[in-house]
């Protein structure tokens, strides 16, 4: 495939065709030990990360797909170590889809979340749907080859600042669950930007027992 590729005509014809021919073996070769798929709605990041990927002598990319029903019609016929999967594909519920379905009916195939979108909450979603790791859009080769290695070993692979940014949610959340219904109740009708005494109109209390409610929030929530 390389070779043929040094064919081309262009700039990218010149670039495969300075590659080092120990390079071309290697990518050619039957000594691959993992494979790795790409499901990105960004078909020149998909393949940005295909030519990267080709460089590691264990690591070859045997598939890209744009849609979460490319990616199922090819499971059913074809082998698979590592999915590196986008939250949004493009949206991000075709990535929980997708994410779920792979974990729940390939079990041996390991998911690492490949995304510019770095939202706690969602990269929380997908790592309990089963995803093992986490690498952000703009990674160096290096540590994509480390965490597909990683996580094909059987590890979790997470940056320090992906799991700080984990942690801080996780407070918030534990925070949120102490809170009673009326208090949530109460912090919804400040978000839509109602006043202590609009809010206690809505609720259908005094003045006095909003700034309880909002004295215990804040007890609750170091805030």
């Amino acid at each position: 495939r390389m070779k043929d590729m040094a064919s081309m005509s262009g700039p990218m014809g010149s670039f495969y065709a300075n590659m080092p021919d120990e390079v071309l073996l290697t990518v050619n070769g039957n000594n691959s030990i993992f494979t790795a798929i790409l499901a990105d709605d960004h078909a020149e990041i998909a393949y940005g990360i295909d030519v990267v990927l080709n460089y590691e002598e264990d690591i070859k990319v045997i598939g890209k797909f744009s849609s979460k029903e490319e990616l199922y019609k090819w499971l059913k016929s074809n082998e698979l170590d590592i999915l590196m999967l986008d939250i949004r594909m493009p949206q991000i519920q075709d990535g929980l889809d997708a994410c779920k379905y792979v974990v729940s009916n390939y079990p041996l195939i390991k998911v690492i979340i490949y995304s510019g979108f770095e939202s706690p909450f969602w990269m929380q979603k997908m790592l309990d749907l089963g995803a093992k790791g986490f690498l952000p859009k703009g990674s160096t080769p290096e540590v994509i080859a480390n965490a597909i290695r990683e996580v094909r070993n059987g590890r979790s692979y997470l940056p320090d600042y992906i799991l700080e940014k984990l942690r801080v949610q996780a407070q918030k959340t534990k925070s949120i669950t102490k809170l009673s219904s009326r208090e949530l109740d109460l912090l919804k009708l400040l978000a839509l930007g109602k006043n202590n005494a609009q809010a206690a109109q809505e609720l259908h209390v005094a003045n006095s027992t909003v700034s309880s409610h909002l004295k215990s929030i804040r007890l609750k929530t170091g805030k």
